[in-house]
């Protein structure tokens, strides 16, 4: 693509940057967004040290309440639009992640590890066998919702109350000793 000399020399002097820059870019095999022409000027900043540790930690953040890895990349170019810094590659991207969800996932089993007792991991495991009086998993007898407004499909998810809370999945350990909701006085 030709660009008027006039007009090169123009954008140049606007963006205080040398001429041939903008001659060149876009004419190398691949340009390199960091150094565009018009990048700092807009300010614009590239993806540094500081700016890869503050999006690991936003998606390590964001990772603790989601699990798609699509709407966690979202999330983070979001992010960098929003703090103005220029994308990484998309392989930058998928790696950092890849390393949130695997960070988030750890985290969350640290969380829990204390209430992974013989006992609770006895009731979970049962959570995955075909109960035969329901002729399903009790997980995915919790999961299937009503079908129609009847009052067997009442009682069905009263039923799945009850079992839950005998599971004791309605109490919270750390909002009892908060003085959150589900304390007893």
């Amino acid at each position: 693509m030709d660009r008027p000399p006039v007009v090169v020399a123009r954008l140049a002097d606007q963006l205080k940057v040398d001429a041939s820059l903008i001659r060149s870019y876009g004419r190398r095999a691949q340009t390199d967004r960091a150094s565009a022409p018009g990048a700092q000027y807009l300010g614009w900043r590239p993806a540094g040290a500081m700016e890869l540790k503050e999006l690991n930690e936003f998606l390590l953040a964001r990772a603790m309440e989601h699990d798609s890895p699509s709407l966690l990349f979202r999330l983070g170019c979001e992010y960098l639009i929003s703090a103005r810094v220029i994308r990484p590659s998309p392989d930058t991207m998928v790696r950092r992640v890849v390393h949130a969800r695997e960070q988030a996932q750890q985290e969350t089993y640290d969380r829990l590890a204390h209430e992974l007792t013989p006992q609770r991991c006895a009731e979970l495991d049962a959570l995955l066998v075909t109960d035969a009086s329901i002729r399903m998993s009790r997980l995915r007898w919790l999961s299937t919702g009503p079908v129609e407004a009847s009052a067997a499909a009442v009682r069905n998810e009263v039923e799945k109350l009850g079992f839950v809370r005998g599971l004791g999945a309605d109490t919270d350990q750390q909002l009892r000793q908060s003085g959150g909701p589900g304390e007893s006085h």
